[in-house]
């Protein structure tokens, strides 16, 4: 359920964290056609984000740095990575791609410590972790779990995430932006 904590799956090192633009810089000169890659867009208003458009995915993939100001104080990038997964919305949002190179290859492996590719198998929207805590951080969240059940086809919110939203949901959606 909700609680579960990190189960690393792959690789025991990250790549050193990287700045936004040096993730644009990386993402503009790996090779598209060979990758898959479509195209490559600058979005996110408040989070820097990139969405890739493939070949091989209906729809954007989102990639994003890890953000700072959680637990992890040393320098240490699976640690840092993992922290800023604990700190996302969603399980399938808190998967994390460890990109490096091997040769003249990029390579990657799926990091999944809160069971994203699970739940996205089982179209499950779950918060990481306890799902009153990922509420309060972020209000915005309730209406998230909500848009996301009703835009994508056969997906469900997980009992105590629902739990939350219904429970939450009163009191801190008034405080919401309208914007």
């Amino acid at each position: 359920p909700g609680g579960r904590g990190p189960r690393p799956s792959g690789p025991r090192r990250l790549p050193a964290t990287l700045s936004h633009r040096e993730l644009g810089r990386i993402l503009s000169s790996v090779p598209h056609a060979r990758l898959g890659i479509r195209k490559v867009v600058h979005a996110g208003k408040h989070f820097p984000v990139y969405r890739v458009a493939t070949a091989w995915r209906d729809g954007y993939v989102d990639v994003s740095t890890a953000r700072g100001g959680g637990a992890a104080r040393r320098w240490d990038p699976l640690a840092q990575a993992l922290d800023d997964a604990s700190r996302r919305d969603f399980t399938f949002n808190s998967m994390l791609y460890a990109l490096s190179l091997r040769g003249n290859r990029l390579v990657g492996e799926l990091l999944d410590p809160y069971g994203g590719v699970r739940d996205l198998e089982r179209r499950t929207i779950r918060c990481v972790g306890d799902a009153e805590a990922r509420l309060r951080e972020d209000p915005l969240r309730a209406l998230r779990a909500l848009r996301t059940k009703s835009e994508r086809k056969g997906f469900r919110i997980d009992a105590a995430t629902y739990r939350a939203v219904r429970r939450l949901g009163p009191d801190l959606l008034p405080g919401v932006p309208s914007d």
